[in-house]
């Protein structure tokens, strides 16, 4: 299946982590339209795409969810589209709240599994 596909991460800014994600993504939907994009390089997005990750890494922070709280301001529509969240780190405990706003979370270790039990 061909999907519009919006990865908000830390890209082009010599983060293995990121860059590694992003050959990942574009094997896994090879099928798809994938657009790469930094959060904090915009304010707003064009409604045309059907799954949003918000990741890798620690995106699970006070930085990176304030930011996709920015981005819903001004991009409701990112509120009717699937949210899928990478890595959660020590931070996360801390949002527990924030994690509303994802559909789908992915997560490194147990503990961080049994964080998310605990929502």
């Amino acid at each position: 299946m061909c999907y519009k596909i919006l990865s908000i991460g830390y890209y082009n800014r010599g983060n293995l982590g990121d860059e590694l994600f992003k050959i990942c993504l574009l094997k896994l939907f090879k099928n798809s339209v994938i657009t790469f994009i930094n959060g904090h390089d915009y304010i707003t997005i064009e409604d045309n795409y059907d799954i949003i990750f918000l990741g890798p890494g620690n995106v699970m922070n006070n930085y990176f969810i304030d930011r996709l709280k920015k981005l819903i301001k001004t991009n409701v529509w990112m509120l009717l589209k699937p949210l899928i969240g990478f890595g959660v780190g020590f931070e996360s405990e801390y949002i527990l709240e924030d994690f509303k706003y994802f559909d789908f979370i992915i997560t490194r270790t147990r503990n961080n599994k049994t964080l998310l039990n605990l929502i």
